[in-house]
């Protein structure tokens, strides 16, 4: 009987191991139930990316016994692969429309005017240049010279080569013109903007001189205002042509030379000289990015030149707008490997769009070390 009894208990199932086992099958039904939609919300997101990425091949090692996926990415030709691709594609493809349509840049920021407007997120106050606030109880005082930077200077051909035919003051650094040039001869244009290797002169039958006056400050490109914003707001103060000046120069050359040949820094000894005596005055001198290397060239130059008290007797103030006054250190690594890090930002994308412009990747350290200015800016 013993033997029967625990027979049957051993064969019957407890009421309790039945109800575990039951909500263990209705545990596992609805964590499968669950699973099922995140892994059909999956599909549907590596779908919609393999749609505009690329396409993935999933294959199962039976060797090892291991499931292992190896995916091969076929990128579509007519799409970009990374964000930054699309992203500068998008600014580019906006660039061009708002240059060949201006008015569609004029509505667009009328109808966000409108817009602010409407909520009241605008005022009197911020719809007035700071210029034309500060004319309220300001009014222009000290004369201003202006001493551009890199990017701000534009140079312009006088002589040139065979490639460059028609194209007399065409400007090969800054503005339209330069990416024509670069756009229709990439070779050419690299020729003509580089100095000679060993002197850090004008190639023989190439002359490229700075634009003279505002225009060679204000755009870099239509739109992309460097300048302009300032002059604009110093205008509303009282500025005009007879107190303020800007002297471009030729960013290319070190200071000893771009004194030996254009006479730059007696030029602006003058000009300070002169302004000082019209308006009875000292004068102040606005410089940025690498004018302010320039500028402490010319008081060590002016010093010698003219004695200890010249500065205090011509130079009111000395304001310098992201100068590097300490060096910067990718001025030394772009003569050493051609790499710096605006381009290793970019990564291939920089990589590419430099290589369009000056060529192979050997030519890069030679394209900068044919620049004589850049050893001013190498690290203190």
């Amino acid at each position: 009987m013993m033997t029967n009894e625990t027979s049957e208990l051993i064969l019957k199932p407890s009421e309790t191991n039945v109800h575990h086992r039951r909500n263990k099958t209705n545990n596992s039904i609805s964590t499968a139930s669950e699973s099922e939609k995140p892994a059909t919300r999956q599909s549907l997101i590596s779908r919609l990316t393999s749609y505009f990425t690329y396409k993935t091949s999933k294959k199962i090692d039976t060797d090892d016994n291991k499931k292992e996926y190896q995916t091969k990415s076929t990128q579509r030709p007519w799409l970009c692969r990374n964000l930054c691709c699309k992203l500068f594609f998008f600014i580019c493809l906006s660039f061009v429309i708002v240059y060949l349509r201006p008015d569609y840049s004029i509505s667009i920021r009328n109808s966000i005017e409108n817009i602010l407007k409407k909520y009241n997120l605008t005022s009197e106050e911020f719809q007035l240049r700071p210029g034309q606030r500060l004319a309220q109880y300001r009014q222009a005082s000290m004369p201003i010279i202006i001493i551009p930077g890199i990017i701000s200077t534009g140079l312009e051909l006088w002589e040139g080569t065979e490639c460059t035919n028609g194209k007399f003051r065409h400007r090969f650094w800054t503005s339209m013109q330069m990416v024509d040039s670069i756009g229709r001869d990439h070779q050419c244009w690299l020729k003509h903007i580089s100095l000679n290797l060993s002197t850090w002169k004008d190639p023989e039958s190439i002359r490229l001189r700075p634009v003279l006056g505002w225009a060679a400050a204000d755009y870099v490109f239509p739109g992309y205002w460097l300048w302009s914003k300032v002059i604009h707001n110093l205008a509303d103060i009282g500025y005009d042509p007879t107190n303020l000046v800007t002297l471009g120069y030729d960013w290319r050359l070190p200071p000893q030379f771009l004194e030996e040949r254009d006479g730059y820094f007696t030029q602006l000894k003058f000009y300070t000289e002169f302004l000082r005596k019209k308006h009875g005055e000292k004068v102040a001198l606005l410089t940025h990015s690498m004018g302010a290397n320039y500028i402490y060239y010319f008081l060590r130059w002016v010093t010698e030149q003219a004695g200890d008290q010249w500065v205090d007797e011509n130079v009111a103030t000395f304001l310098n707008v992201g100068g590097p006054l300490l060096g910067t250190p990718k001025a030394l690594s772009s003569v050493l490997s051609g790499e710096m890090k605006d381009t290793a930002v970019l990564g291939d994308l920089g990589r590419n769009i430099l290589g369009k412009v000056v060529g192979k990747l050997v030519v890069f350290p030679r394209f900068f070390r044919a620049l004589g200015s850049i050893p001013s800016m190498f690290p203190r």
